[in-house]
């Protein structure tokens, strides 16, 4: 390092850190109980709810007897949800497929997210 730059380098520790201590020493001290009391308000996970109760919520909003039923777990909207697809018995030849049932169940509160028919 030449002279001039060491003076240079000299002289902004000398102006430039008093003022950068005091700020060290005054905004760590703000962001620790700020974060302290985030951490504390912050809600304890949730468990969420199983398979099998998603399936008992959604089967209640079916009114046909499924062949087949299906759970997987996904998100709809950001919102983390079981889909479960009911499937049933193929009515005639205009609908080989039969009726399909499909409803997001919330994984954490097991509230009824949506419902699509066909």
């Amino acid at each position: 390092m030449k002279i001039g730059t060491a003076i240079i380098v000299h002289t902004l520790i000398v102006l430039i850190a008093p003022q950068l201590l005091s700020l060290a020493l005054i905004l760590p001290v703000s962001e620790i109980q700020a974060r302290s009391l985030s951490v504390s308000q912050q809600p304890a996970a949730r468990k969420e709810i199983s398979r099998k109760q998603a399936i008992e919520i959604a089967r209640k909003q079916v009114s046909f007897q499924p062949k087949s039923i299906k759970a997987i777990k996904t998100t709809a909207d950001k919102r983390a949800v079981w889909r479960v697809t009911f499937r049933g018995e193929a009515i005639g030849p205009a609908r080989p497929m039969g009726e399909i049932t499909i409803i997001d169940v919330d994984r954490l509160n097991g509230e009824i997210v949506s419902i699509s028919k066909s």
